[in-house]
Order: C-alpha cells, then structure tokens, then sequence
C-alpha cells in the first residue's frame, strides 16, 4: 500500500467500500455505517432481537450468532448476554443499560449501535415512530 493509503497498488490490504457498506466485520468501521443500512441508534428506542439471532451468555460477555448470515459475534461486556436475550422485555435501550454494572454501560450501548447496524437488533416493531 502507498503511503497515500492507495488501495489501487498490487498488493493492497485494503477493503472495497461496497464491503464496508455491507457491514464486512473487517470494515475500518467495525460493523458498517447504519445511515447506509437506514437505521440509526437511538438510545431511547425500544429493539427487539432478530428472530435468527441466538445468544449464549459467556464468561467474557455474549455469544450470539445469526442464523441468517451465518455471521458469529463475540461480545466483551460483562452481564450483557443475560440483559441482550430478553431485549424486548425492556421499554428503552436505555433501560436494559440501567440494568447493567455503570462501568459497562459504554461499552454496552456501543455494542447495541453496532448490532443495530449489523442486523442483529432491529427496532421493536411496537416502537412508535
């Protein structure tokens, strides 16, 4: 790569931008851009889980994968799997970060902007808009 960051020389490491609007996991975004996918993070907002989403709560944070994409994610926020699995039980995002210790409650609400975009969470269809 030049020192330009040129993706065009041979040999370039970096992605295309049709892969990072897609939400490629290697996107220098992390997850993807949500204006492109028309959804936007709201910390008011009530979401639910995507049907094709599981979630495994583990000794670092959450497990979850997605069994449409078949894509598997590796969340490190303490106590978030047990409070992520019942997402729609809670009223607002802000709520569920309530309920988790307030030295993960950054961490937590940046993991739900990223599933957001990433297709994991989806706004809870009796959300008023």
């Amino acid at each position: 790569m030049s020192p330009t960051g040129d993706a065009t020389q041979p040999g370039s490491t970096r992605q295309s931008p049709s892969r990072a609007a897609a939400g490629d996991r290697r996107s220098p975004a992390g997850l993807g851009a949500s204006e492109s996918l028309g959804e936007r993070f709201e910390v008011a907002g009530a979401y639910e889980l995507d049907p094709l989403v599981s979630v495994r709560s583990e000794r670092f944070g959450a497990l979850l994968y997605h069994g449409g994409s078949r894509r598997l994610l590796f969340l490190r926020v303490m106590g978030f799997g047990e409070a992520l699995a019942q997402l729609g039980e809670y009223r607002s995002a802000a709520a569920l970060l309530g309920a988790l210790p307030e030295g993960e409650r950054r961490r937590a609400r940046g993991a739900l902007a990223a599933l957001l975009e990433a297709g994991f969470i989806r706004p809870r269809a009796d959300q008023e808009r």
